[in-house]
């Protein structure tokens, strides 16, 4: 086989194993959309209403871990979002907030990949007392299982909106995942499945 015929087999797989890379790649991730930002990857693999939301050690303010997802003596809410500093994460923040004060046995989590100093200096200039603000800044791990971490675009890294509400027994009884950065989440029906949790058990779930 002479060098020239070699090189063009060589030549040729690669190709090819470009090609199916593009090609395994894409099949695991969807696009979404950023006004600002244009266009962002998520994983295609992501978590559905039914799953077992997985455990994750995330941190708080003060840099203490705290572990969400799984079973739990209460119902947990589980919301992502891009950063604590934009004005539609303070909007669906504040409605979040407004609504849980009826919830009576339900934890409320907002994640963020920033760092812990930042959510502290966001506590300290909101008073939000319903809700416990952790950051994934060490951890992609979460936001790779929950289907929620940017790994495409100019924000990879980052998590986008999204909402999972989890039963006592670790199960995912709603979900939703924005599908672009500044669309709104429907925070209402979220808090409509975690009191139908905390009334009949939460063995529904709602699609």
């Amino acid at each position: 086989m002479s060098k020239q015929t070699k090189m063009m087999k060589v030549t040729k797989a690669i190709i090819t194993a470009g090609i199916l890379f593009f090609l395994f790649d894409t099949a695991l991730a969807i696009q979404l959309t950023s006004r600002q930002y244009g266009s962002e990857t998520i994983p295609n693999v992501q978590l559905q209403s039914g799953d077992l939301a997985p455990q994750a050690k995330l941190l708080d303010r003060h840099y203490q871990q705290v572990t969400i997802g799984g079973s739990s003596d209460k119902v947990q809410i589980i919301v992502t979002a891009e950063s604590l500093y934009t004005p539609l994460s303070n909007d669906q923040i504040t409605t979040l907030n407004a609504n849980a004060s009826k919830l009576n046995a339900t934890v409320v989590y907002v994640v963020t990949a920033n760092q812990p100093i930042i959510v502290n200096m966001f506590e300290n200039t909101h008073k939000f007392n319903t809700i416990q603000f952790l950051s994934a800044f060490n951890n992609p791990a979460f936001g790779l299982s929950y289907g929620v971490q940017i790994i495409g675009g100019k924000l990879t890294g980052i998590t986008v909106p999204a909402i999972f509400v989890v039963n006592h027994q670790g199960k995912i009884v709603y979900k939703e995942i924005a599908h672009k950065l500044d669309q709104k989440l429907n925070i209402q029906a979220a808090i409509t499945a975690a009191e139908n949790v905390e009334k009949n058990g939460g063995s529904t779930v709602i699609e």
